[in-house]
């Protein structure tokens, strides 16, 4: 920035300077490509908002303005100097570092002192807040249309009027300007930002329910926790299940942080969430239950190994026997059909 505020003393610097440093400032800021959060941003705005209000004290000191005049009697070099609050509204609103809700209040305060003023001197037609904030409701498909055609109307208007600041800027750059076009280019620009302070303020109008309502909803998720009334959901986590408890401690072991459980306990775990029935067995010996039976001729194996080691006389008698018979009956010698 040319002019740093720093340089500046607001105490002994001319007022018509000083609102063209402030001013310089926020057209640079209107055109910057750094991002509106950014330190060197926020600071330029800072600095902005700190001129403008050095502005306003001195205009306030010299009692230039009066409500018992129109802006015919106003002079020509005094004409820019209501823009201090529309302007100071603007800056307040790219800060971003105090609670939005009192930018919007601060914003709210120095745009109707604007509009106001400029009203009470004639400038244009102003429209009252409720008429102007009716503007933006829709009851019917006929106030939507109108609403539109309202729209594009404002902004026609507003390219118009840019295009002749445009024009009016390159001819205030000349060393000789006429009083007459000086004039018209400050009261062009008023017209221009009573269309942007209406603009604001519907879209504070909007914003400030939305930021009451997050309030409320916080206030209410604060009171909630603290009397226990939502509890904050379990985390969902991985289940590997597995098929004894021998297979849950090596799985265990594999991979410590994944909790594991047999079929029984999470079948168990259903149950107690209502999720599966009470069954008449466990369903781990329900699965297992075909392995469990043991054919006939298994059960005789067993017997016969155990008679043997406890040399159990009718066991060994049996044995002996079925030896005989097959010494005396040879394999095969039964077949009589099927001689070869």
């Amino acid at each position: 920035m040319a002019t740093d505020m720093n340089l500046i003393d607001c105490e002994r610097t001319p007022l018509s300077k000083l609102f063209e440093t402030g001013y310089r400032i926020h057209l640079s800021l209107e055109t910057n490509s750094e991002p509106t959060n950014s330190a060197k941003y926020q600071l330029d705005v800072k600095k902005a908002i700190s001129i403008f209000e050095d502005a306003t004290r001195k205009v306030s000191a010299l009692e230039i303005f009066s409500t018992n005049e129109d802006i015919n009697e106003l002079a020509t070099s005094d004409i820019k100097y209501l823009l201090l609050p529309a302007l100071l509204g603007s800056l307040t609103l790219r800060l971003n570092e105090e609670s939005r809700a009192e930018l919007l209040r601060i914003t709210e305060v120095y745009l109707k002192d604007f509009l106001s003023r400029v009203k009470n001197y004639g400038i244009a037609n102003v429209p009252e807040e409720s008429e102007n904030l009716s503007n933006g409701r829709t009851s019917d498909l006929a106030d939507m249309t109108r609403q539109r055609e309202n729209k594009i109307k404002k902004y026609k208007e507003m390219k118009c009027m840019e295009a002749k600041i445009c024009d009016f800027e390159k001819a205030m750059e000349s060393s000789i300007v006429d009083d007459e076009v000086k004039r018209d280019y400050y009261l062009t620009l008023l017209k221009r930002w009573i269309q942007q302070a209406l603009d604001d303020l519907d879209a504070i109008a909007i914003e400030k329910p939305l930021l009451e309502r997050m309030v409320t909803m916080k206030q209410e998720s604060e009171n909630g926790q603290k009397k226990g009334d939502c509890p904050k959901p379990k985390p969902l986590k991985p289940i590997i299940i597995t098929k004894n408890e021998v297979q849950k401690k090596v799985f265990g072991l594999g991979y410590p942080s994944f909790p594991t459980m047999t079929v029984d306990e999470f079948y168990e775990q259903k149950v107690k969430d209502g999720t599966f029935s009470v069954p008449d067995m466990s369903l781990q010996a329900q699965a297992l239950g075909g392995f469990d039976r043991i054919s006939d001729k298994e059960l005789d194996d067993i017997e016969q190994e155990r008679g043997i080691e406890t040399d159990d006389s009718n066991t060994l008698n049996r044995l002996r026997g079925w030896d005989d018979w097959k010494d005396d009956n040879r394999r095969g010698c039964g077949n009589r059909k099927n001689m070869g």
